[in-house]
């Protein structure tokens, strides 16, 4: 598929999406066994360091999640928009105090950590597909962070937002794994 055409068909499902399982109790729901199934793997275990988005809209909720990394006595980070085109990580902690930014998406304030000191990213989407596609809302940001990274790439959606397949370019940055509230799905590469 062409670039245009991958561009337009990822529009016309960012469309189609938007607002797609509006139903805070489902998705309170939804969000325990996503937060369990995370839990379960041997990668949270395992990981050290660990960047997680700050949930917003019908993203699957990570609040309980953060709670429990500080708990386990992880390091955590939370995304920052550094510019235009770019994201960094920055440490958070359980007192830091969040500013929304231009997308009205909650930032925290201090110094970007270096990349590859990030050994997990639990990353949101619009959607996912079985072949650990990610639909982004098009801004880019976590393609660009992604790129060249050793990170383990966690991908986090309702059952709703898993589909077979998404338009895919060349800049897109493929999921290790993909986790809903019914599975995970850990696509062959």
């Amino acid at each position: 598929m062409d670039r245009s055409k991958t561009a337009e068909e990822k529009r016309r499902l960012r469309r189609e999406l938007r607002g797609r399982d509006s139903d805070p109790k489902s998705r309170a729901d939804a969000d325990v066994r996503i937060f369990e199934r995370l839990f379960s793997l041997e990668e949270i275990a395992a990981a050290e360091n660990i960047l997680c988005y700050i949930s917003v809209g019908d993203e699957p909720d990570t609040s309980r999640i953060i709670k429990e990394l500080f708990l386990r006595g992880k390091r955590v980070f939370a995304p920052v928009c550094t510019g235009r085109t770019e994201m960094a990580a920055v440490e958070i902690s359980e007192h830091t105090v969040y500013t929304p930014n231009g997308f009205g998406i909650p930032e925290p304030e201090g110094a970007a950590a270096e990349k590859s000191a990030i050994d997990t990213v639990i990353v949101p989407g619009m959607a996912f597909d079985r072949r650990g596609n990610r639909l982004g809302h098009g801004a880019g940001y976590y393609d660009r962070y992604l790129s060249g990274t050793k990170a383990r790439k966690l991908g986090l959606c309702y059952d709703i937002n898993l589909l077979e397949s998404l338009p895919c370019g060349e800049t897109d940055v493929v999921m290790d794994a993909v986790l809903t509230q019914s599975e995970t799905v850990c696509p062959v590469k």
